[in-house]
């Protein structure tokens, strides 16, 4: 009874590290309402299979042999499997793409070990006697292993994984999971057949080869990824670049507006003066003061809003804070950033103009009457508090790090460039949508100058 019980409990935990890999693979990107589900699904998976397989063993319904040790491991992961799937979303070709890759570790693993244990009985340090015993050691054994593989094959799926590469391989893993699924259906072809001259040790190198081909498609698609991801930041900074010289002319543009409109008031300083200064003198106040208010506003129109100390940054907050005024958007505005770095302020203004962009868009879609763009910037020592928000009336959906995600295609690229800034800087982000408002805090040190 005891031999039952350890052999059965070895035969359901073995099943466990696969199932873990197929989660964990997964997990730096999904909500952490989707981790609790996953793992006490896990839980309930691991304790009904014990518990059943334990009573179809000591019911005698099921017999205790290693043939039927292995039917019932081609069964039992997959519970886990399709729990996996169901919760996990959605990342279906990416499920089929571990679980393609974790079997074809697991099929060698299993050959290594049983070869292991060929050689032993071999040499005779393993009787061939209780075949039962051999096996609960051999799940023991492949177990351990697998469990102290777990880093490295976890660290490889969290690296192609990633969720910033979301938008440059979202339609990737639909095709690219075929390639080891084929070499898992001929790795499985053996197992599916029944070839009693075939046994674990003659099987070994073909296996072998397989894997081999596996690791090559694995390290050459997370080489593929990281060279995409590479050319896509290419891409994303050459974008802002452009943004930035656009942002630039459009500000100088603005200068020389404002320039040409003071070189007409001067023209005109003298006529004004005269016009002035003989209604003045035939008592006609009125006029007067007409005359001052729309020398007033003459000079007005010759300002340009200075809405910080850096240049950069104000270039930016200008262009873009002016396109959402024409729009009709209610803009208020207050900055207070002083000159810093001109690296600092590049990716500062990149981020403004990003944020300030879809802050545009997402007001665009409200009703006229609730279109509004608040941007607060204040200073304290050298620390930098920022605050954007806008109405907005839908529905947002968060990452784990609290940014807005969107399966839109290309959209997103802002968000991205956020969350980039913020791992350079070590700034302190927060995302909200409550009661209408969305609204973005950054907090961060100011880059010593």
């Amino acid at each position: 009874m005891m031999g039952i019980f350890v052999t059965t409990c070895l035969l359901t935990l073995s099943i466990v590290p696969p199932a873990y890999l197929q989660y964990a693979s997964f997990a730096p990107f999904i909500p952490e309402k989707q981790k609790k589900w996953t793992v006490a699904g896990y839980v309930v998976c691991f304790m009904a299979e014990t518990l059943v397989l334990l009573y179809l063993f000591l019911s005698g319904q099921c017999s205790h042999s290693i043939f039927m040790f292995k039917k019932l491991y081609s069964l039992l992961w997959t519970p886990y499997f399709i729990w996996a799937i169901t919760i996990i979303r959605p990342h279906f070709f990416r499920h089929i793409y571990v679980f393609a890759l974790r079997t074809i570790f697991m099929l060698m693993l299993h050959t290594l070990i049983y070869y292991l244990f060929y050689v032993f009985i071999q040499l005779g340090m393993f009787t061939n006697s209780n075949t039962l015993i051999h096996y609960s050691l051999e799940l023991f054994i492949y177990t351990i292993s697998y469990i102290l593989c777990l880093p490295v094959l976890i660290r490889y799926f969290n690296d192609i994984f990633r969720n910033d590469h979301a938008l440059s391989t979202r339609g990737y893993w639909k095709y690219i999971c075929v390639l080891p699924c084929l070499l898992l259906a001929e790795s499985l072809f053996f197992v599916t057949q029944s070839v009693p001259n075939v046994i674990y040790f003659e099987m070994l190198v073909p296996r072998i080869i397989i894997s081999c081909a596996t690791l090559l498609i694995a390290l050459s698609v997370r080489a593929g990824i990281n060279q995409a991801d590479a050319i896509y930041l290419t891409y994303e900074r050459n974008d802002a670049l452009a943004a930035q010289i656009q942002s630039s002319q459009n500000y100088a543009q603005s200068l020389n507006e404002s320039q040409t409109l003071m070189e007409q008031f001067y023209e005109k300083r003298r006529e004004y003066l005269q016009k002035l200064t003989k209604l003045i003198s035939d008592h006609d106040y009125d006029k007067a003061l007409a005359l001052i208010e729309h020398i007033g506003l003459k000079l007005n129109q010759t300002k340009r809003q200075e809405y910080c100390k850096n240049i950069v940054v104000n270039a930016a907050l200008t262009t873009y804070l002016s396109a959402a005024i024409r729009k009709g958007i209610a803009v208020t505005a207050q900055a207070d950033i002083p000159d810093c770095s001109p690296a600092f302020s590049t990716d500062l203004s990149m981020v403004f103009s990003n944020l300030i962009e879809n802050a545009v868009h997402a007001s665009e879609k409200q009703a006229e009457s609730r279109r509004v763009l608040t941007l607060l910037v204040v200073r304290q020592e050298d620390m930098l508090n920022i605050l954007i928000k806008n109405r907005f009336d839908g529905t947002v959906t968060f990452n784990e790090d609290g940014l807005p995600t969107t399966d839109a295609p290309g959209h997103g690229i802002g968000m991205k460039s956020l969350a980039r800034f913020r791992d350079e800087y070590h700034a302190n982000v927060i995302c909200t949508c409550e009661k209408g408002w969305f609204s973005t805090y950054i907090r961060l040190a100011l880059p010593a100058t």
